[in-house]
């Protein structure tokens, strides 16, 4: 979690930087990628195996790399379920045995590690961080960001 967000303060300086930094999307979106891969090895060694064979585990970590590369659009079971070609019903039974985590918990996650990234770099408003996470509306992504954190994107934006 330190090793986050140090990463997180780099952003940030990035984000803040002047002309130097004429890649600063590309520098940020670098960044949650190397935050979303730590949070996948975390879940990963979670489940008792860093190197594990066999469809199941395949399936974990297919259904992982396909939620970090997706997050930003896509927070639902049958999303991800369908890009796997399984019912939501089997990924979910499968991710749950895998990693002892339950597969929604799993892209919340990452949907908030995102947000997080997003908020913290001070450049965007709460309006621009819930348009580009794909929300229907900022209220419905203070909602869903107070429901997982316990704080609103303005307070987390405060304490940042």
């Amino acid at each position: 979690m330190d090793r986050h967000l140090q990463l997180l303060r780099v952003v940030q300086h990035v984000a803040e930087g002047g002309p130097d930094y004429s890649f600063k999307e590309d520098i940020v979106e670098g960044f949650a990628k190397v935050i979303a891969g730590g949070i996948a090895r975390i879940i990963l060694e979670r489940s008792g195996s860093r190197r594990p064979s066999g469809r199941r585990p395949t399936l974990l970590r297919q259904f992982i790399a396909s939620v970090q590369k997706n997050c930003y659009r896509h927070r639902d079971l049958e999303f991800y379920a369908k890009e796997l070609c399984v019912t939501p019903k089997y990924l979910s039974r499968i991710v749950s045995e895998q990693s002892g985590r339950v597969a929604t918990e799993i892209i919340r996650e990452y949907v908030i590690a995102g947000a997080r990234l997003l908020l913290s770099n001070g450049e965007y408003n709460v309006q621009q961080v819930s348009n580009l996470m794909s929300f229907p509306n900022a209220s419905y992504f203070g909602r869903y960001f107070l429901k997982a954190t316990g704080m609103t994107p303005r307070q987390f934006q405060f304490f940042m």
